[in-house]
């Protein structure tokens, strides 16, 4: 039975039930789909139907009914289930009070609903399922298909603000078909698997599919798609190889990564992107440093400061900087350094949104200052990133930035600002759980700045 069908059901149940409490439960995976349903019904039905948008800070059902609509109503539509944090306790409730919905709900009521949401129900609300009747709404098959060739491209582009809940449902109808898929399509879908298992933290899951992924576009010629499905893949083997720290990275699994990074960054230079080798850095950046790849990630953050500088996309210039400074320093090259983190603290000058960059520059260039044994330097530039504060998500850092301090100015013979920087370290330790409580701190007020660094899931 196709959706029009389907649609002309579910209003000749509104019609009918005009007067009496009756529940339906409308299944449909798709917004958009919903939508588009849900105006065209509200076309052919003969009566009003009014529409609940359910907010996050809903805690009942019943309630939520109630007070939006205090008034006899004619037929109610209810939308927005995907925006409540605990469903099954709203669901339970209402399984619990279902007569109160019998005796003061005179009028049908329609749940748009998706297949996951349906199942948190049967489970939840078995009695109040129960009531009601199931109507079916589905994309046909070549609408499905060009739903996902559009998902594929956006995650593929880098635009990741997809719905993976619709996008699993979407996969989920696909397999009902039970129709041959092309080579090239079912190697997609599979990549959309394991970007969905990987955003459920599912790694070994999300590496079967991104190999089976790979395993297709391998054998191609598209250089650009053969980077992208490798680089996913290399971040899910690397999560999954990671120790916890302070374990350092088992060296032969270490080297196999920096491998297959350095053939990503061949296939896109080859592919002739070079933005994609630019943007990578984020990620990789972050490996390459936890692998000690020092020569690397010097290679890879000054090809991406170029780009960037081309681009004048300042935060990415920031973060560029800090993985060159970072490299250099390592290396002991402490004058490369020190001329890095003031090139990069330079372009950034005092936004508020690049703070963290700031910050991270200046200890890096009073790291590399000690070394160099310019000490009033050093103290200088630590204070300056001290009086920053503490960046939120950042406490570490800043504990870095009062211990060095501390040590400078100890060796100063600055005793009594020594002796206070290492208490407000000890306080900011004990606040963010750092070290243990060890008795009663304090706590300087700090500037907090919000900052979103890209980080790993």
């Amino acid at each position: 039975m196709n959706n029009s069908q389907q649609l002309e059901d579910l209003a000749w149940s509104l019609e009918a039930s005009t007067g009496e409490f009756k529940l339906i439960l409308a299944k449909c995976n798709y917004l958009d789909l919903q939508n588009q349903l849900i105006q065209e019904l509200q076309q052919i039905c003969q009566i009003e139907i009014q529409i609940l948008r359910l907010q996050a800070s809903e805690r009942t059902l019943y309630n939520a009914i109630r007070e939006e609509f205090n008034q006899e109503i004619a037929a109610l539509m209810i939308v927005g289930w995907e925006s409540l944090p605990n469903l099954s306790k709203m669901f339970s409730s209402a399984n619990q009070v279902r007569e109160e919905f019998r005796n003061n709900c005179s009028y049908p009521v329609v749940l748009w609903i998706n297949n996951q949401i349906y199942q948190q129900i049967m489970e939840s609300a078995p009695d109040l399922e129960s009531w009601g009747i199931t109507i079916n709404f589905s994309l046909p098959f070549d609408e499905l298909i060009n739903l996902l060739k559009s998902i594929i491209d956006k995650i593929l582009n880098d635009d990741l603000n997809v719905n993976l809940q619709e996008l699993e449902l979407a996969l989920q109808d696909l397999q009902k078909y039970d129709q041959k898929l092309e080579p090239e399509f079912e190697a997609n879908c599979n990549f959309l698997k394991g970007f969905i298992a990987y955003n459920k933290k599912q790694l070994d899951t999300a590496i079967n599919y991104y190999q089976q992924s790979w395993d297709f576009w391998q054998k191609t010629e598209n250089l650009e798609i053969q980077g992208k499905i490798l680089y996913n893949l290399t971040i899910c083997n690397y999560e999954k190889l990671r120790p916890n720290p302070p374990t350092p990275f088992p060296t032969r699994e270490g080297g196999e990564i920096i491998n297959c990074i350095q053939q990503i960054l061949e296939k896109f230079k080859n592919a002739q992107r070079l933005d994609l080798i630019a943007n990578s850095l984020s990620k990789f950046g972050l490996i390459l440093q936890d692998l000690k790849a020092w020569e690397q990630l010097k290679t890879l953050s000054q090809q991406a400061l170029e780009i960037h500088q081309a681009e004048n996309n300042i935060l990415k210039i920031a973060e560029d900087y800090l993985f060159l400074a970072t490299a250099n320093f390592e290396q002991s090259n402490f004058s490369e350094a020190a001329k890095i983190a003031n090139q990069g603290i330079g372009v950034i000058h005092e936004l508020p949104l690049l703070n963290y960059y700031r910050q991270s520059l200046l200890l890096i260039l009073a790291q590399a200052q000690e070394k160099l044994q310019q000490y009033e330097q050093a103290i200088s530039n630590l204070k300056l990133a001290k009086d920053i504060g503490v960046i939120n998500n950042h406490p570490k850092l800043y504990v870095k930035i009062l211990n060095l301090l501390q040590k400078l100015l100890f060796q100063k013979t600055e005793y009594l600002e020594a002796f206070n920087t290492k208490l407000e370290s000890r306080s900011i330790e004990q606040q963010f759980g750092l070290r243990a409580f060890i008795g009663a701190g304090w706590l300087k007020p700090a500037k907090n700045t919000n900052l979103n660094v890209e980080t790993f899931h």
